[in-house]
């Protein structure tokens, strides 16, 4: 069934009711459901997949350094990594200056990730969240 759009004008109908919310809902839950029928689909097409590695991270005071982050998927070898966002608190001074796998094997990998810390007064936790992408194996 197709999505009918609702076109919202302040102080004019159409109400805000169960029923024009409930079309939202449903609107956003069917597509949820259509994109990870068609994620399925498209890493069965391609023999393709990602998944993240959360690299953790205690960086002092305007240093930087190296952490890494473990992370599996059977039935997969690593190719690369595709992507990564921060988490924690005050990361905005973080400054990610190298990400890549140090290690791979069958169905294993290892991220490393450089982090420069830019805050002269603080020394800052959180999480470097990485998207690997992996090839199914022969």
């Amino acid at each position: 069934m197709a999505y009918t759009k609702t076109n919202w004008v302040n102080d004019s109908p159409p109400a805000i009711s169960a029923e024009n919310l409930n079309n939202i809902e449903d609107g956003i839950y069917n597509l949820d459901q259509k994109l990870t029928a068609d994620e399925a689909k498209y890493d069965a097409l391609t023999d393709l997949a990602v998944s993240t590695v959360t690299v953790s991270f205690s960086q002092g005071a305007a240093s930087q350094a190296t952490f890494t982050g473990t992370g599996s998927k059977a039935g997969y070898y690593p190719i690369g990594v595709v992507g990564y966002q921060m988490s924690g608190t005050g990361v905005g001074q973080i400054v990610p200056y190298s990400c890549y796998l140090s290690a791979k094997s069958s169905g294993a990998c290892t991220v490393t990730a450089g982090i420069r810390n830019n805050n002269t007064s603080n020394t800052i936790s959180g999480s470097l969240i990485v998207r690997v992408l992996w090839q199914k194996e022969a």
